[in-house]
């Protein structure tokens, strides 16, 4: 028989959306992206620096968070809705769940008929049941919030001590560099009070060799003898008596010492 109609594409154009709505759908998912959004407003502001351009784009920015926040809050309210539903199933397949019903004993019939008594005991096992998987689930979800705080506050922890090691290893620095300065401070003072200790010498040193210069260079003055010179020129002149004379050992005669006369 064929393909009715010849044109298959007249049946497949239906399930494929247009040019137009694909564009749509790209420029709709480009608007939540801030780069597309930023390179188009570059390409069609002539000059940035504008006032008028400064505001449109702080606009076009402020709406790309938004749209960006709104799709965030959107997907959180599928999964909570979607978790709604599985938990709203779960409760129905809970509750659609046949009785325990207690078989007593084994007949030939396949009609099996309970009391009244058995009946509440299959109920009271259903509660049971119920119960148990209502304090797991609480269990569960308990566990999860605990695992979730702990891991909050294992971060937060984290933070902390990087955040007082940073402190630390900052403090350490600053008294390492405080430390050196004073160092190169106490090593500079030495160096200016030995040069000026080495000033001070070189000084008192040219102020000596100046001294003694001048004086090897000045002529020295005769010391007047004065009295004492005159008494012994008197007493030069002045001749004692002839002393007796004096024999050694052998009887010899020893003559008396010659004195200098000593002239004006």
């Amino acid at each position: 028989l064929g393909i009715a109609p010849l044109n298959p594409n007249a049946i497949l154009d239906r399930f494929t959306p247009s040019q137009a709505e694909a564009a749509a759908a790209q420029a709709f998912n480009e608007a939540n992206d801030w780069r597309h959004n930023n390179r188009i407003w570059r390409q069609s502001v002539q000059d940035p620096t504008t006032d008028e351009a400064k505001e449109l784009r702080q606009t076009l920015h402020q709406l790309t968070t938004q749209n960006e926040l709104l799709k965030i809050e959107r997907d959180n309210l599928q999964d909570t809705l979607s978790y709604a539903k599985s938990k709203s199933t779960k409760s129905k397949s809970i509750k659609s769940r046949p009785l325990p019903l207690i078989q007593r004993k084994e007949t030939r019939s396949k009609t099996q008929w309970y009391s009244l008594r058995g009946v509440n005991e299959a109920q009271h096992l259903q509660d049971v049941f119920e119960q148990e998987e209502r304090d797991n689930e609480l269990r569960k979800h308990t566990e999860r919030e605990l695992h979730k705080s702990n891991r909050k506050l294992k971060q937060k922890l984290d933070a902390e001590k990087k955040a007082a090691a940073a402190t630390r290893r900052k403090e350490a620095a600053e008294r390492a560099q405080l430390k050196r300065e004073e160092a190169a401070a106490r090593k500079a003072e030495r160096e200016h009070q030995k040069q000026e200790r080495d000033a001070v010498e070189a000084i008192q040193l040219t102020q000596r060799g100046k001294r003694k210069a001048s004086q090897s260079t000045a002529p020295r003055k005769k010391q007047s003898r004065g009295a004492a010179t005159a008494r012994s020129c008197c007493v030069a002149t002045a001749r004692s008596p002839t002393p007796p004379p004096t024999y050694n050992s052998r009887g010899r005669k020893i003559a008396p010492r010659k004195k200098l006369e000593l002239g004006n």
